[in-house]
């Protein structure tokens, strides 16, 4: 995995790989073009600006997980992390910051 392999200002798709189940089970979670595809237009579309926007940090906690990656965290079948296409996330500031800066938000 290569470092600051970065998507955005603010993101990098080592960040939406990142697994310590992954690590810990000896399983590589690159994902394959089109989830990288995903990945991108996640961040280009809603991740970055909505950090723009908030003015906050995001971190993200858990994003792209290959197949048996997502058997072994107990994700649904169908997870959309699967494909790239969604990331569980976390801002310091807490949920209210939105409402602090004049919401609702349309990427």
């Amino acid at each position: 995995m290569k470092k600051n392999n970065h998507i955005s200002l603010n993101f990098s798709i080592d960040e939406f790989i990142y697994s310590q189940t992954a690590i810990a089970s000896g399983l590589d979670n690159t994902p394959d073009a089109v989830a990288t595809a995903n990945i991108r237009r996640l961040v280009e579309r809603l991740l970055q600006p909505l950090r723009d926007r908030l003015g906050e940090p995001i971190a993200i906690l858990s994003g792209y997980r290959s197949d048996e990656l997502n058997r072994l965290v107990g994700g649904v079948p169908g997870s959309q992390h699967r494909l790239g296409e969604a990331a569980d996330c976390y801002c310091a500031a807490g949920p209210d910051v939105s409402i602090r800066r004049n919401a609702p938000f349309t990427p």
